[in-house]
């Protein structure tokens, strides 16, 4: 009997053992996956919304570059490169951006088929004035991609 309980006492030690472990690997997960994705977010928003330094154009390609395949399903380039263009013809040009909120969003389990997402409100001011700009972000296939990105503001006109 004593033998018994003591193999259950350490096959249940084992058992918290590995819960407790399973716990700060997704902790660890979860902050380096919050500091990634914020560092991109800003990052790819100031790529974004600048210039090409060769032709001057605005930068629409950091945003096709780093889509999701379902950003690029649900928003052609064209439609793209319109959308930013109008945001640099009614703003002008990024002078900074100021603040950011948000955080990522991970699965309980190390393990779990669902993707992290991320989303995140950036305040930034333009030329013409100020606005937000929003960005969520999947962790699909080992890296960060775009699943949308707006740009809010009342000198916005459509």
């Amino acid at each position: 009997m004593t033998k018994r309980n003591n193999l259950l006492s350490v096959l249940l030690s084992l058992i918290l053992l590995g819960a407790i472990i399973l716990l700060v690997l997704n902790t660890m997960r979860q902050q380096e996956l919050n500091t990634t994705s914020q560092e991109l977010a800003i990052e790819l928003t100031q790529r974004i919304l600048s210039r090409d330094p060769e032709t001057q154009v605005p930068n629409v390609q950091a945003l096709l570059d780093n889509a999701h395949p379902c950003l690029l399903q649900r928003r052609s380039t064209a439609s793209s490169t319109a959308y930013i263009a109008m945001v640099f013809k009614n703003l002008g040009e990024l002078e900074v951006i100021e603040n950011i909120s948000g955080a990522s969003e991970t699965p309980l389990l190390v393990f779990s088929d669902v993707l992290p997402r991320a989303a995140y409100v950036l305040e930034a001011v333009f030329a013409n004035g100020s606005s937000t700009v929003e960005i969520q972000l999947i962790f699909d296939q080992d890296r960060w991609s775009v699943i949308d990105f707006s740009v809010k503001s009342s000198l916005m006109v459509l």
